[in-house]
C-alpha cells in the first residue's frame, strides 16, 4: 500500500505522525534506503567530475516501451521537451542532465541542445524491448545505474519528469525542492490513492 494510505493510522507518538506524504516518504528513504558503498562512491565521483558548473536541469524521459502501460507517454515526452525550452529561455546557461533508457532520446536531445547535454554511460535500448526483459542483462548493474541516475538527478538544481514514473517520483522525494524547481507532469504516483484497497 502507499505511505499516503498509512499515515492517517499512525499513533500520535510515532516519529512520522503529522508528516505530509512527501515528507514522510523522504524521511523513510533517508532512514532505510542507503545506497551500497560502491554505488555511493560512483555517485559522488560523478558529481565531483561533472556537477561543478551549474545550474543543472535534470530531465527524465522514458523510452516509448512505457507506452504499453501508459498511452500518454508520447504526449508527456513532447510536453517535457517544451518545458525544457521554457527553462532554457529563463536560464540560458542551464546544463541538462539527461536520464533515459533510450539511445534515441540521447541522440535527439544532443542534436537539439548540443554540448549542454550530459549523462552517465549506462545500458540503453534502441528499440521497444525494455532493458529488464533482456536475459543477458546484469541485474545488479542495471539497478546500480538507475540508482545513480536517480541520486544524480536529485543533485540537480531543477528537475522535470513524468509523475507516473517511479524514477521521477523517487527524484521528487529525495529532497525538499525549492518552489518552482520541480516539475512533474501528471500527479506524483507516490501520492495517489490506491482505490483498489477500498473496492470490497
Amino acid at each position: 500500500t502507499q505511505v499516503l494510505e498509512l499515515l492517517p493510522w499512525l499513533r500520535p507518538d510515532h516519529w512520522l505522525h503529522g508528516a505530509s506524504p512527501m515528507a514522510a516518504i523522504r524521511l523513510l528513504y533517508e532512514k532505510y534506503l542507503v545506497p551500497a558503498p560502491d554505488i555511493r562512491a560512483r555517485i559522488d565521483a560523478y558529481i565531483k567530475e561533472n556537477f561543478a558548473r551549474r545550474p543543472i536541469l535534470g530531465v527524465h524521459i522514458r523510452n516509448l516501451d512505457k507506452g504499453s502501460e501508459d498511452p500518454t507517454v508520447h504526449a508527456t515526452n513532447r510536453a517535457i521537451l517544451q518545458l525544457v525550452d521554457r527553462y532554457l529561455a529563463q536560464v540560458p546557461d542551464l546544463r541538462l542532465f539527461l536520464l533515459t533508457d533510450s539511445n534515441r532520446v540521447i541522440d535527439d536531445y544532443t542534436e537539439r541542445y548540443g554540448d549542454r547535454v550530459f549523462h552517465i554511460d549506462c545500458s540503453r535500448t534502441s528499440g521497444l524491448v525494455p532493458l529488464t526483459w533482456r536475459e543477458s542483462a546484469n541485474r545488479r548493474e542495471l539497478g546500480a545505474e538507475v540508482i545513480m541516475d536517480t541520486y544524480l538527478a536529485a543533485a540537480c538544481d531543477y528537475f522535470i519528469g513524468h509523475g507516473g514514473s517511479n524514477v521521477a517520483c523517487m527524484v521528487a522525494c529525495l529532497k525538499q525542492w525549492p518552489e518552482g524547481a520541480l516539475h512533474l507532469l501528471d500527479d506524483n504516483a507516490k501520492t495517489r490513492r490506491n482505490w483498489l484497497l477500498h473496492d470490497w
